[in-house]
């Protein structure tokens, strides 16, 4: 939830005492078992959904294999199914426990530590459903309308209706705990992705894990994440807004 702080306005010639709703971020503490599993510096909402999300598009555990996940504060726990847990237990013996900022996986060890890119089927998208979802998804922000910090990502329809909305400090964790959220409701409607950021490598490698064959940004992409959509069959639209939007992938 926003937090309000005191803060002063400056102007040209005065000064105002004002009281402003900030954004919070904390250290969320993801265990599995008990045992430490990762630390995400993230808003500390909707933490079953970052959690179930985060594990499955790190490769640690399909949504069938997540038995329970319990929340204590800004300590989430989540019970594997045994091939599940093996499989964590076998990865912590090969690396430690990693930290990620809100940008993103610069805590691994190795380029052999990412998790891969999953092939998606191409899926036609309407220009008028992307403008639609783009006129709409302000109003369905309201942790950036108080605080003006918040990354988005959105789920909608094929016509661009919002269906879901996670907010975050963090456009990866925004993208976890939307996915998270499908998966745990089992949310297989069609649709399409729309993010309120640039479109990153691992933006692409999250949205082709959860199946999602299109992927609208706000930002622009980065050269690799275009590559990588290129290779994944993912429709990439970024730049995008209500008067036009830039198709990068597949090849104009």
């Amino acid at each position: 939830m926003p937090h309000p702080v005191p803060a002063l306005r400056l102007a040209a010639d005065a000064s105002d005492p004002i009281t402003r709703a900030l954004i919070e971020e904390a250290p969320i503490e993801l265990r599995v078992q008990q045992i430490p599993y990762v630390t995400l510096m993230a808003t500390p909402t909707d933490l079953p959904d970052l959690a179930a999300g985060f594990a499955f598009t790190d490769g640690l555990a399909a949504p069938t294999e997540i038995q329970s996940i319990t929340e204590a504060g800004t300590v989430v726990d989540l019970a594997l199914a045994p091939a599940a847990l093996q499989r964590f237990l076998q990865r912590r013996q090969s690396r430690v426990t990693r930290s990620y900022s809100s940008c993103g996986v610069c805590g691994v060890e190795s380029a052999s530590d990412l998790p891969p890119f999953a092939r998606v089927a191409p899926q036609p998208i309407p220009r008028a459903a992307i403008r639609q979802a783009l006129a709409s998804l302000s109003a369905h922000q309201p942790l950036n309308q108080e605080t003006g910090a918040a990354h988005a990502a959105a789920y909608a329809s094929p016509t661009g209706e919002i269906l879901l909305v996670r907010e975050d400090v963090g456009r990866h964790n925004a993208l976890d705990k939307l996915i998270g959220a499908r998966l745990r409701e089992d949310d297989t409607r069609p649709g399409f992705c729309l993010i309120t950021s640039r479109c990153s490598s691992e933006m692409v490698q999250k949205a082709t894990a959860a199946g999602f064959s299109v992927l609208v940004a706000i930002s622009a992409p980065t050269t690799l994440a275009v590559e990588q959509a290129k290779a994944a069959n993912l429709t990439l639209i970024a730049l995008a807004r209500t008067d036009s939007q830039l198709l990068f992938a597949p090849s104009p």
